[in-house]
């Protein structure tokens, strides 16, 4: 297989694996009684520690005044 064929075959990939990915987190925070958004804040609490709140927003795409409430 050629480089445009490999490029071709992922941009096919990509999304459907984004499109998984996204089924799985989704399953992961309703088993765990979350939200998709608490999930993200979680995962980045347990990758990198106790962080201040507009971190936290930072680092999962929320404005700073969602993570106070």
């Amino acid at each position: 297989m050629g480089k445009d064929e490999w490029l071709d075959r992922l941009q096919q990939l990509i999304p459907r694996f984004q499109q998984i990915s996204q089924h799985f987190d989704l399953a992961a925070a309703e088993s765990l009684g979350l939200n998709l958004t608490d999930l993200q804040v979680m995962e980045q609490v347990l990758r990198r520690g106790p962080q201040a709140a507009s971190a936290l927003a930072d680092a999962v795409g929320l404005s700073r005044g969602a993570t106070t409430t």
